[in-house]
């Protein structure tokens, strides 16, 4: 995904250079290393056998199951069906990506506090129950009577493990 922005801008320079679609897909294959370069051959390869430009697309947008390539394959449609600046579109779709690649890594780094918290608050019992076997293991001895409190335990652990992800990890 980190390729995608620079390919939609290449894609828009050919273009607005005067080559077709498929021409810009062709350089990107050409010029870029894998895994898009091999994406976009396939296309251009699928296309080249006869397959219509809408029908690879779409078989594009479903083996990568990328919305970004999804977006592109919208807008290379409504493109043929109606119309319009497919080059501009790319350039606009190329800045969309970008910001959000800086969005979700500003949200990344904001919420490594909590990530970090929580394998604190994770690991912070087992290691305390280990201190405290090495420093009065006859005392300790005694939890492992109970394992229905073990199990408790181990339990509210993984259930607050669940509820920390769900509050620091979000797809925007």
């Amino acid at each position: 995904m980190s390729q995608l922005p620079d390919a939609y801008s290449m894609m828009s320079r050919v273009m607005l250079a005067g080559q077709t679609a498929t021409q810009a897909m062709q350089l990107v294959s050409s010029e870029f290393s894998e895994p898009i370069s091999g994406e976009f051959a396939y296309c251009v390869e699928q296309q080249n056998l006869g397959l219509p430009a809408d029908a690879a697309l779409v078989q594009l947008a479903k083996r990568t199951g990328l919305v970004e390539i999804r977006m592109f394959v919208v807008a290379s449609t409504v493109q043929r069906e109606a119309g319009g600046n497919l080059a501009t579109a790319l350039d606009n779709l190329s800045k969309m990506i970008r910001e959000r690649s800086r969005i979700r890594g500003e949200v990344r780094s904001l919420t490594a506090e909590g990530r970090f918290q929580a394998a604190v608050l994770l690991f912070l019992p087992l290691m305390l129950y280990g201190l405290m076997y090495l420093i009065n293991p006859e005392h300790m001895v005694i939890l492992l009577d109970y394992p229905w409190l073990i199990a408790a335990g181990l339990g509210s652990e993984c259930i607050g493990a669940v509820w920390i992800r769900r509050i620091v990890n979000f797809d925007f």
